[in-house]
């Protein structure tokens, strides 16, 4: 029973600190990094390095294309926990980016 409550606990909380990652990615990248011009590591650098050269799709959506191939490889390798946590990112990584306006 105490083994299951742990669990239980662990999911939700585990979901709430993804959100709030998310939110803080978010911030970061579209109040210091886009408008310096910087570009980040990883897959979050790739999709600003594409939003640099095209400016055609914002750079939520550019991260959003940039994981679809880490999604499908962890999706297949991975454990169902983090298939979930993955698409719960997912989800949230390209509104987050969207909806947060600075100007600075």
């Amino acid at each position: 029973m105490i083994k299951i409550r742990k669990h239980l606990f662990k999911v939700p909380w585990n979901l709430m600190l993804i959100t709030i990652g998310t939110i803080i990615s978010g911030i970061g990248i579209k109040a210091i990094t886009v408008p310096h011009g910087f570009i980040t590591g990883g897959a979050s650098g790739l999709s600003l390095l594409i939003y640099y050269v095209s400016d055609k799709l914002t750079p939520g959506i550019w991260y959003f294309i940039v994981n679809i191939p880490i999604f499908i490889v962890g999706w297949v390798f991975v454990s169902r926990r983090q298939r979930y946590y993955s698409s719960n990112f997912e989800s949230e990584i390209q509104p987050s980016h969207g909806s947060i306006l600075f100007y600075v």
